[in-house]
């Protein structure tokens, strides 16, 4: 999996425009382009900006893992899974993934294929934002990160050498989306449309649009995750992981289903996402589901915030 050709372990690639073309491996100047997007990315983190150029598209970049020899976990997060699990199983934010992984994969036989997981918004990495760092750190897991803002993904790419880390947002169509906000939140600029349409269209997902038109907005690229893990070689998917800021459905539209996914966790799951991954067999967990008490207005009729989503076909939840 996540078969990488250059020294440094990074690949460039462009993608065709429609959801089922695939992304095309470049070879030609790769180096350069490499060494230019760390450069850039020293700069965004150093200066602590979302972008350095607005207009600037970054080009479709996967960093590939380290080898396991070059991770340094930070020493102030736990250092083993029972005192991750003890410390964080009512956190508001790492409560809902230690619910799926107890759920689903803390029986998971020793002797099973070495686990993979995808997480879109992936934030910085770090324990505190990251879905994926459980499994990662804890369970040996491979994977891939998927980050569009700039400053978020500086910090991630270093955070995360033992995994592949994309620098891309997600979406049914190749292209270029303007973004807003930096942090924890930032997202396809414009008004989220009501989940019950097509995804992007034209180049546009609902009223958002491929150029900035204030100064917090900036250009991002746009992938569809199914030919990105085409391009990845990724066999299988045990869990998925959507943290969009309400492009679920964009981002579901864009994927190869072909390729088996157990679990997915998606932050908001409505509408058009609800109807497509039932669809495809998917079943919701309520029992897996992490729940709080608090819930914003839009969840209001059904908390909790994350929804889990599995296929009976290849996992079952345990009885917590």
């Amino acid at each position: 999996m996540f078969n990488m050709s250059t020294s440094d372990g990074a690949q460039i690639f462009t993608c065709g425009p429609t959801p089922l073309d695939d992304c095309v491996s470049l070879d030609v100047g790769t180096d350069a382009l490499v060494a230019e997007a760390l450069d850039r990315l020293h700069q965004v983190e150093r200066l602590r900006v979302a972008t350095l150029d607005p207009l600037f598209v970054p080009p479709l970049i996967v960093f590939g893992a380290a080898p396991p020899n070059a991770k340094h976990w930070d020493a102030r997060d736990p250092s083993t899974l029972g005192v991750y699990l003890t410390k964080f199983k009512r956190d508001t934010w790492l409560g809902p993934v230690i619910r799926v992984y107890k759920a689903f994969f803390a029986q998971r036989a020793v002797t099973a294929p070495r686990g993979i997981f995808v997480e879109a918004g992936g934030f910085d990495g770090g324990m505190a934002g990251s879905n994926s760092y459980l499994f990662e750190r804890f369970l040996g897991w491979e994977g891939l990160m998927v980050e569009a803002n700039q400053l978020n993904f500086a910090r991630l790419l270093r955070a995360r050498p033992g995994v592949a880390r994309a620098e891309t947002a997600l979406c049914p169509m190749a292209g270029n989306l303007s973004f807003a906000g930096g942090g924890c939140c930032a997202g396809v600029a414009g008004k989220p449309a009501p989940h019950r349409g097509a995804g992007l269209r034209d180049g546009k997902w609902a009223d958002s649009h491929s150029r900035p038109r204030s100064k917090n907005e900036y250009m991002v690229r746009c992938t569809p995750l199914g030919a990105l893990l085409r391009a990845l070689h990724v066999p299988r998917i045990d869990f998925l992981s959507l943290d969009v800021e309400s492009a679920e459905y964009a981002v579901l539209s864009g994927m190869d289903w072909t390729i088996p996914v157990s679990v997915l966790m998606i932050e908001r799951c409505k509408g058009s996402s609800l109807t497509l991954l039932r669809s495809k067999g998917f079943v919701r967990a309520t029992e897996a589901e992490f729940t709080t008490g608090w819930c914003s207005r839009d969840d209001s009729r059904d908390c909790p915030r994350d929804k889990v989503w599995y296929h009976p076909d290849r996992i079952r939840p345990q009885i917590l």
